[in-house]
């Protein structure tokens, strides 16, 4: 008989489909429930940005002009030929062209639109009028622009609104809602293989995180939109070409552990860097896309990308700042902060599913890193009064737990992937870790009643983590079973 066939249950990255993660247990199946904290972005394998947001229906109608102006309000100076609306410059300041009953408050949209034969002026597109209207992408130039922005006024209409200067034609406007995905699991393929990355709340605290034009400047840097192809794959780098002193920076109020974060390439020197310079990092660019990191504890007003001395000539994509320790998956704006819930698995199985009196909880998992965060793998009877436990306590330890047993420590360095196996019977208790024995107990210990596995405790203290398997076994494994199981 193969540890396989021992196993309870089996969980893995890959096998997920339809919001569960699915489980095994002799042929049958149960299901955990996913949770992710919002439609957002992934690492695939080769390091890259993949963005995993899922597009809804189209909501606007005749969006290529292809039928005219059905559908759409022209106000002065807007005509429509050839496919495309104009604007001869003859209107009043923001006289606008729009189309009705679009939009919905407080979601969020993928803006698309063209423009074309532009001479003078710039468009924007808008929700609603009055107040709470939002602004999204002011444009004077030719060229195909994607935006994503949540929707603040009440006002369904989607306007496209011109100074009174512009002269161009608009096409191939889209609105489409990102419907926000949580029932998909988000992997993280950094090491070249796939783990469940499961993540806390955050929010990006810079506002424009792609459109680098809308940073201010200190000396004279130049900065050229949507030069090359950014790491989600699109043609939405900027180009940053620097000399000595030149900076770049964008306002953020942030207090306490801040994460700066940001994807750069190119060729020279430059320093991330915090408003006052107290809190610096110079990095020698490459010619790869490459996620630089930097944190920090301090009070800020803005962040900065510094040239120090001589020259450089960069791309750069994906900023972010976060009230964090460490760095989490970049979270996109455009125009405003964006905030990323966290991702949750819950509950799978029942009390026919789980031995409660022997077996074994195994995962291979890292911790995001050190903060000082419980978290926490259990199987439990749904309350705390019966459980068997992997955790990373406040301490930045891996820890053992089965009630009426004191917690063990592993002694794991708990960023690292470890494999650690907690091995649960009265008096014969033991916990392996990469493939040693590092404890055991011959504690009396009474569990009843285990009916479910979650990734939590009891709906709280999520495990925050990469996850790359969790298997439970009906059987307490021998030693060498645990070795084999656990060994790296």
């Amino acid at each position: 008989m193969s540890l396989l066939d021992k196993a309870t249950i089996i969980t893995t990255p890959t096998a997920h489909s339809e919001g569960k993660l699915h489980s095994i247990k002799g042929g049958s199946v149960a299901d955990f429930d996913v949770v992710r904290g919002s439609a957002a972005t992934r690492v695939n394998a080769e390091g890259l940005i993949e963005d995993i947001r899922v597009i809804g229906d189209e909501e606007i109608t005749n969006g290529d002009f292809s039928n005219g102006s059905t559908d759409w309000t022209f106000g002065t100076g807007w005509s429509v030929g050839e496919d495309k609306a104009s604007s001869d410059g003859s209107q009043t300041s923001n006289s606008s062209l729009f189309q009705s009953n679009v939009l919905t408050q407080n979601k969020y949209y993928k803006f698309e639109f063209t423009l074309s034969n532009v001479t003078s002026g710039s468009v924007r597109l808008r929700n609603g009028i009055g107040d709470s209207e939002t602004y999204i992408s002011y444009q004077n130039s030719n060229g195909t622009y994607t935006v994503y922005s949540i929707v603040n006024s009440s006002n369904k209409t989607l306007v496209v609104d011109a100074d009174s200067n512009f002269i161009g034609s608009i096409d191939n406007i889209s609105v489409k809602e990102v419907i926000d995905a949580t029932n998909i699991p988000r992997i993280d393929y950094t090491d070249g293989t796939a783990s469940i990355l499961l993540e806390p709340q955050s929010t990006n605290l810079v506002t424009y995180s792609e459109d680098f034009s809308q940073w201010g400047t200190i000396g004279s840097p130049t900065i050229t939109s949507n030069f090359g192809i950014s790491p989600n794959g699109t043609q939405d780098s900027t180009r940053l070409q620097l000399s000595t002193n030149d900076r770049i920076f964008i306002n953020v109020s942030a207090s306490g552990d801040i994460t700066f974060s940001v994807y750069l390439k190119g060729v020279g020197q430059v320093r991330l860097r915090d408003n006052d310079g107290n809190n610096t990092k110079d990095i020698t660019l490459t010619s790869e896309w490459t996620r630089y990191e930097f944190t920090f504890n301090d009070t800020i007003t803005n962040v900065q990308i510094q040239q120090v001395v001589g020259t450089s000539d960069l791309e750069i994509w994906g900023a972010q700042v976060e009230a964090l320790s460490y760095p989490t998956s970049y979270i996109p704006t455009s125009g405003a902060i964006a905030t990323r819930l966290a991702d949750t698995i819950s509950g799978a199985g029942d009390a026919t599913t789980f031995n409660s009196t022997e077996g074994v909880l195994y995962a291979e998992i890292a911790a995001l890193a050190d903060d000082g965060a419980s978290r926490i793998l259990s199987l439990s009877d749904g309350t705390t009064a019966n459980r068997v436990n992997l955790f990373f306590d406040t301490s930045n330890v891996l820890r053992a737990f089965i009630t009426g047993v004191p917690s063990i420590a592993t002694g794991a360095v708990i960023t690292d992937n470890n494999k650690v196996a907690l091995k649960y019977k009265s008096g014969d208790i033991s916990v392996w870790l990469n493939g040693v024995e590092v404890a055991t107990s011959t504690n009396t210990i009474a569990l009843s009643g285990l009916s479910d596995l979650s990734f939590s405790q009891v709906g709280s203290t999520p495990l925050l983590a990469k996850v790359k398997s969790v298997i439970t076994f009906d059987t307490a494994l021998t030693d060498a079973e645990l070795e084999c199981l656990t060994t790296i």
